[in-house]
């Protein structure tokens, strides 16, 4: 190792010429590698005069051993794609600017031996120091990154610029500069032609200048703009030169005038078009864009000769086989731009052929910022809206119309423009005729100049016109100054604007920093979701509402996000003064493998249409869909038309799609802004800074009898309470309702109930009606019609106001009125119902479904002086499904300290969750008796998300039957037989063979659904109610369809009207019967599935799913892939729950829809019976003496096998309520005889493989053991060998917790076992080198156990694992290696980690046979209530 020169002395100072010889020897070390990067002395010269301050270097003790050379650009020069010769005028450094901005690095170099003192940074700390005492915005440079030629073949520069950044990767200038607080602005191509380490890219560094002050231009900017129009006169020209001669006239005489600029019309050149009138009309125009480029050049000349800029009207470009209407703005300094019509007219499409331009931007002129827009694009408001946000101060239209009608158009539309967006609009059109020039026979047009209407300006926002139809020109002065002044002034500004402004600027100023950090985090998030619902993300932009646009029709109907070929079949008026909203439609027959992404409520936009279906080209009616069968639907339009005809007739073509609300994030936006204008205290409350108070000595002025405990604990709270209502437990009808009869029982308290959904709101005004509080205190629903149960409509707000003609009775009205009840999103919208109203108590139910930002305001909300709401009530259960957000959980991840602190962590979480797990006890409260669900039905969820809690059956009749059904019902078949008596079944379905449609459906399962629903509704005939006896949950609404069509196969009409829907949806509802598809095919949708899955403790709750298992009162039927599944460990949980009580099926979909399949009927835990495997007798022995069963074993067998995790326990997180100790005997009690006869299973039936390997190396073998067990395949495989021969077995016990290891070694301690030579260790590298060499003596085998490992181990760890054992291999090459490789899943196996495994290991382990892994059989003992046998998963390599 070189060791670095002593220094004594370090200065960094200017570069002088008469450092140029020892710089010199600097350069050639440096280049020594044969480049030609050399500064000459007439360059360094010519530095140091222009720019001397920019040129230093690094002495140390006298020597220069580094150099740092600049010079000064504009930025708009250096902000895109450029090269190092651009930027250095081929190294004459011409284009330093002395004038210009950014601070530009041209080069940097330290001397070999002095590098890694950290030299550079003082150079670039010099440069900073520059940077900021000659005001300048920032530096620049651009940067090699000559470590990518490594990595080129495998990632995009974009990919190891991130790595780089992450340090997962190293880059010696990359990485330097970034540490340096450099970020990367671009990536380059061709900076340095000769880089070929960096593959000819480069990275545009840049730091800025935080002190940067814009200098202001020292002559003030030009304010009043002269602008002439041309009035074009349409007339015969023999050719361009004709067409020009013209042109210069009007330039001339404009210029004359002093003006800024000049605006011809649109098209004004189409009199050329007359030589080529013998051709289609297609064609004549395409003639006419050859002349084109030679005018944009004539045009250019014009604008220097002339000093004027010039807006060359429009004229067609063709540009990538494609026809245009463009134009030129040429500016008067040499310098063009180009503008596109963006919305073509259909004529312009029809007969020409045109395509719509992409282009919408402004452009920087010498006097103003302009725009322009082409004749129809003036009629589309969001065009002029972009270029009015870029600061655009004149529009400029260049127009062709053809009647005055047309002209009308534009005109309006113009005014429109200048009145919403504050600025001068500009229009110039064409007059007289045509005769000889297909579509141009004639022209209007009055051109003119157009204000704002505000007092600065003409009344009648005009501020010149021409004569209509005349050729003349108009030149008029426009003053940007009155702009500036309307934009910052007037009646508007000054009585609305300008007070509310500031009055949001003071609530944001008084801030605490923790209000602050919270509004910010929150107003991040919100936008963000916004832009998400719109565009989709980078993931999948079908998802947002952007799609509709951008998507290929094809790719809609593959989707299902499109219904065509629609017609209209009735229309009609759902109320007095709605006009026609009700438009029901019928719905064509659609190709098999159509299947709809739609469903009832689902926002949506109609439009008619001729050829294909466009939304971009069409008016669009926007609604929701009210009711959807497979032939028609029927929409409510938000906007009903009063003349029916508007919408359509009945001969027209019809399509709907997808539509998109903003609501959620405004409401999210408004409720940030009202908690920051809040009352301090509530504030303080809602961010756990004030912790809620508590009333002492409150007495229950009712009895309500097992709620009396809860309902004074409510009522004790002073500021809020929590409780959280699980599956069933009757928060809405007995709690909540208990809650509101208790307020009630206190004069004068008015009570809010709220809920986020519109059915939760109907299920709260059943309570209401059912229990008689409306006969005694009536109540307002605050809603209409559409969104509202027929029974509540009379207590709509619209009704219960009839008998108020005047505000002051309406007022009395609402004072009157006790409880109003509404959803979240209804109320966020309509905050100032609290200006009217003060409310003692607000009772918000399924708060955990609603985001932290849409329930923060209602809670924050003032009347007028102080709270709106004096104490709250959160009804929730944050283990069921949270609020839907689109970003991830590292998007929504919160990284502020004081934010975390009051326990916000993730911005997807609702505050009831936050507060809850922050709240004392004293304000927090369970519901443990649940009468929704069938003991047998609600075991698994309890044990395994509500552990905690232990719900209890009530019970109810229901929750005591023994059958799902009506007693006496006799079986058809074995469909019937399983459904009469199993309460919960799991169906295996396989991914179909050819699927020729989306993958977000399973034709497999749809079919086993429609077969059941066949059997239920047979058994249930008499007393069917498609509203309560079953209901299908799926993930995908293509599933959905699916399943429909499958249903309408059956024939059976009662089916249509049952519920089939997602999870989301199905929250707060219940059937009798569910029946969960999992639709799922491939290992990546278990991601959406399992998405909503949060640790708590040692348990995995997934939300998801608790809330499917939870629907259903009496019977719970799923289907779905259990290979796929399997990989997740609660779905494999739940399969083997349902596996030990004879639900699950061994049979394929066509079997079981046939009803061709066994329905199993064993005995109850006859897993862990003596007589269940076929041990030997001395195994059993030691296994009675050393394994004791757990205590209370009956009443708690399913609590040990959640605890277990039903044998695929990681060893990580274990119970907190059992010991290490008890832990081991309860796993190895229920899965260690399994273990041992699987694998005696597998060394006895897999051939004679261990006997001959055995003899080769004279009976020495070495049995590793990886596995996640006591020792029992070690202990299976000496039984096995007991017969042969001078076996010298050497058993390597790696144990996965110490407990385990301790009871395999009591077992090799036990007589039968002790002859077997034992040793354990806590992990595989622990081994001893010196036990390794000792085994490689002489050949040995040894044998690598890696039964019941890869199920519970990560991908990574498995690959780390083949890492280890390809080493061992290696070293020691004389001996010989087996892997012994068991699931005993069986088709629930989870085989991830054994391929990551396997493609990780050493090619010359390979499989023993080549159709290996396969499936062995461990075979039971012929007893009654025992299956035959049972099947494992197994490979066995060898070198």
């Amino acid at each position: 190792m070189e060791h670095a020169p002593k220094i004594n002395k370090v200065e960094v100072r200017t570069l002088q010429m008469a450092d140029y010889r020892q710089l010199s020897q600097s350069f050639t070390r440096v280049y020594s590698d044969g480049s030609d990067v050399f500064w000459t002395r007439e360059q360094i010269k010519k530095l140091i005069t222009i720019f001397p301050e920019g040129q230093v270097v690094t002495v140390v003790d006298d020597k220069i051993v580094g150099c740092a050379l600049s010079i000064i650009v504009d930025y708009d020069k250096v902000k895109n794609d450029h090269t190092y010769a651009f930027v250095t005028g081929n190294e004459t450094f011409n284009t330093h600017n002395p004038k210009g901005n950014i601070l530009y690095g041209i080069e940097v170099f330290i001397h070999p031996d002095y590098r890694g003192l950290r030299l550079a940074r003082r150079m670039y700390d010099y440069r900073k120091e520059l940077c900021e005492s000659l005001n300048l915005k920032a530096i620049m440079f651009g940067g090699r990154i000559p470590n990518y030629h490594k990595y080129a073949d495998t990632m995009r520069p974009k990919e190891y610029i991130d790595k780089v950044r992450k340090r997962e990767i190293y880059d010696p200038v990359l990485t330097f500069q970034i540490s340096n607080d450099f970020h990367v602005r671009k990536v380059m191509t061709n900076y340095l032609p000769n880089d070929e380490e960096s593959k000819h890219y480069a990275t545009l560094l840049q730091l800025d200048n935080i002190y940067y002050q814009p200098t202001p231009e020292i002559v003030s900017t030009k304010t009043t703009v002269r602008v002439g129009l041309v009035q074009w006169q349409m007339r015969p020209y023999k050719g361009l030169d004709d067409v020009f001669e013209q042109v210069e006239f009007f330039v001339d005489a404009v210029s004359d005038y002093k003006s800024d600029f000049i605006l011809f019309p649109e098209y004004f050149n189409a009199p050329l078009m007359a030589k080529f009138n013998h051709m289609s009309e297609s064609e004549a125009i395409r003639e006419l864009a050859k002349y084109t480029d030679e005018m944009l050049n004539r045009f250019i000349n014009l604008a220097i000769s002339y000093n004027i800029n010039i807006i060359t009207g429009s004229m067609p470009l063709i540009k990538d086989d494609g026809l245009y209407n463009v134009g030129f703005l040429c500016r008067r300094d040499g310098s063009y731009e180009t503008y596109e019509k963006v919305h073509i007219t259909p004529d312009e499409a029809k007969s020409w052929g045109l395509s719509g331009g992409k282009m919408v931007q402004t452009f920087e002129t010498d006097c103003a910022k302009i725009g322009v827009l082409i004749c129809y694009d003036v009629e589309f408001p969001e065009l002029s809206r972009i270029m009015a946000d870029q600061g655009m101060q004149i529009l400029f239209v260049p127009f062709l119309t053809d009647t005055q009608n047309a002209y009308s158009r534009v005109r309006v539309c113009a005014q429109a423009r200048a009145i919403e967006n504050e600025c001068f609009v500009v229009i110039a059109g064409s007059v007289g005729n045509l005769p000889r020039v297909h579509n141009m026979d004639i022209q209007y047009a009055q051109s003119g100049v157009f204000t704002p209407c505000d007092f600065a300006f003409p009344t009648d926002g005009k501020r010149a016109e021409a004569t209509p139809n005349t050729e003349m020109i108009l030149v008029s002065d426009v003053d940007l100054d009155l702009l500036n002044e309307l934009q910052i002034g007037g009646k508007l500004w000054n009585d609305y604007q300008e007070p509310q402004l500031q009055t949001a600027i003071n609530t944001l100023k008084r801030c605490t920093p923790l209000e602050r950090a919270y509004f910010n985090r929150f107003f991040t998030f919100i936008s963000k979701e916004q832009i998400l619902s719109k565009t989709g993300g980078s993931n999948d932009a079908s998802h947002g509402f952007a799609g509709n646009w951008h998507i290929p029709l094809h790719e809609k109907l593959e989707a299902g996000n499109i219904l065509t070929g629609l017609t209209i079949q009735e229309k009609q008026s759902s109320g007095p003064g709605k006009g026609y909203d009700l438009i029901e439609l019928h719905i064509p027959t659609q190709d098999e493998d159509f299947l709809p992404n739609f469903r009832t409520g689902d926002m949506v936009i109609l439009y008619a249409y001729k050829e294909e279906p466009d939304m971009r080209k069409q008016i669009l009616m926007k609604g929701n869909i009210l009711e959807l069968q497979p032939d028609r639907m029927t929409l409510v339009l938000r906007n009903g038309q009063q003349n029916k005809d508007i919408i359509g007739g009945k001969e027209e073509v019809f399509a709907v799609e997808h539509d998109f609300s903003d609501t959620s994030a405004n409401n999210g936006f408004r409720g940030l802004y009202a908690f920051l204008s809040a009352q301090a205290d509530r504030k303080e409350l809602l961010l756990g800074v004030r912790p809620p108070a508590q009333l002492e000595g409150v007495k229950l002025n009712g009895d309500y009898g097992r709620f009396n405990e809860l309902i004074l604990k409510e009522k004790q709270a002073k500021d809020y309470f929590l409780l959280v209502g699980p599956p069933g437990t009757g928060k809405t009808s007995c709690a909540l309702r208990f809650m509101v009869e208790e307020a009630l029982s206190e004069p004068d308290t008015s009570i809010l109930l709220l809920s986020y959904t519109n059915r939760a709101v109907d299920e709260i005004c059943a309570m209401l009606t059912d229990s008689g509080i409306a006969d005694r205190t009536p109540f307002i629903r605050i809603g209409n019609e559409l969104s509202c149960d027929k029974r509540f409509v009379p207590y709509l707000l619209k009704y219960s106001l009839d008998d108020c003609p005047k505000l002051t009775d309406t007022q009395q009205k609402m004072a009157r009125t006790r409880i109003f009840v509404r959803t979240t999103t209804a109320i966020n919208t309509r905050l100032n119902l609290f200006t009217l109203k003060h409310f003692q108590l607000a009772i918000i139910d399924e708060a955990s479904q609603i985001l932290e930002p849409d329930l923060i305001g209602i809670l924050s909300a003032r009347h007028p002086q102080h709270n709106a709401i004096d104490k709250f009530v959160l009804v929730g259960d944050y283990k069921q499904l949270p609020a839907i957000a689109q970003q991830s959980a590292e998007e929504a991840a919160v990284t502020d300290l004081l934010l975390r602190n009051i326990g916000l962590e993730d911005c997807r979480n609702s505050l009831f969750e936050r507060l809850y797990k922050s709240s004392p006890d004293t304000c927090r409260s369970i519901l443990h008796k649940q009468g929704r669900m069938h003991p047998a039905i609600a075991e698994f969820p309890n044990q395994t998300f509500y552990y905690r809690e232990q719900l209890e059956s009530v019970p109810l009749p229901h929750q005591l039957e023994g059958t799902p059904y009506e007693a006496g019902l006799t079986p058809q078949d074995t469909i019937d037989q399983l459904l009469l008596e199993r309460r919960m079944v799991f169906i295996p379905a396989e991914a179909p063979d050819h699927l020729t449609c989306s993958d977000k459906t399973n034709p497999n399962e749809a079919r086993i659904v429609a077969t059941l629903l066949g059997h239920i509704y047979r058994l249930t005939e008499s007393r069917f109610d498609p509203n309560r006896t079953v209901g299908v949950i799926v993930p995908y609404r293509n599933q959905i369809a699916m399943i429909r069509k499958e249903i309408a196969r059956l024939q059976l009409p009662a089916l249509q009207d049952i519920s089939i829907d997602t999870v989301e949806r199905y929250q707060g509802s219940q059937r009798d019967i569910i029946i969960y598809s999992f639709t799922i095919q491939n290992f990546s949708q278990l991601n959406f599935l399992t998405a909503n899955t949060f640790q708590e403790g040692n348990f995995l709750i997934d939300r998801k799913l608790n809330v499917a298992l939870t629907r259903a009162r009496k019977q719970l039927l799923l289907t779905g892939n259990p290979h796929i599944l399997g990989a997740n460990i609660t779905f494999y949980k739940l399969m083997e729950y349902i596996r030990l009580h004879n639900g699950y099926l061994e049979t394929d979909a066509l079997s079981f829809c046939r009803g061709d399949f066994t329905l199993p009927s064993y005995r109850k835990n006859w897993e862990v019976a003596d007589d269940t495997y076929s041990l030997p007798a001395h195994f059993k022995q030691i296994f009675s003496e050393l394994i004791a069963p757990p205590a209370q074993l009956e009443e708690n067998e399913t609590h040990y096998s959640e605890a277990t995790a039903y044998g695929r326990s990681d060893y990580r997180t274990l119970p907190e309520e059992m010991s290490p100790s008890d832990f081991c005997q309860a796993y190895n009690y229920f899965y260690m005889r399994k273990q041992y006869a699987a694998a005696q299973a597998l060394f006895t039936g897999s051939g004679n493989w261990q006997h001959d390997l055995i003899r080769k190396v004279s009976g020495r073998v070495v049995f590793c053991d990886l596995s996640c067990e006591a020792g029992a395949s070690g202990l299976a495989f000496a039984d096995v060998c007991r017969s042969l021969p001078h076996l010298d077995l050497t058993y390597t016990g790696i144990y996965p917790m110490q407990e385990m290891g301790e009871t395999a070694e009591a077992f090799f301690r036990s007589p039968a076992y002790k002859h077997i030579q034992a040793n354990w260790y806590p992990r595989l590298s622990a081994v001893p080198a010196a036990f390794w060499q000792a085994h490689a003596v002489l050949t040995e085998l040894v044998i690598f156990n890696l039964s019941s490992l890869f199920d519970r181990i990560a991908p990574r760890d498995a690959r780390d694992l083949a890492l280890q054992i390809n080493q061992l291999v290696h070293a020691r090459p004389l001996n010989h290696y087996v892997l012994v490789y068991r699931d005993d899943a069986g088709p629930c196996m989870h085989n991830h980690s054994y391929t990551a495994f396997c493609n990780h290991l050493s090619a010359e382990l390979k499989p023993l046979q080549p159709q290996m892994p396969l499936f062995g059989k461990i075979h039971c003992e012929p007893t009654e209530g025992v299956p035959v046998s049972q099947e494992f998963l197994y490979e066995i390599r060898t070198n």
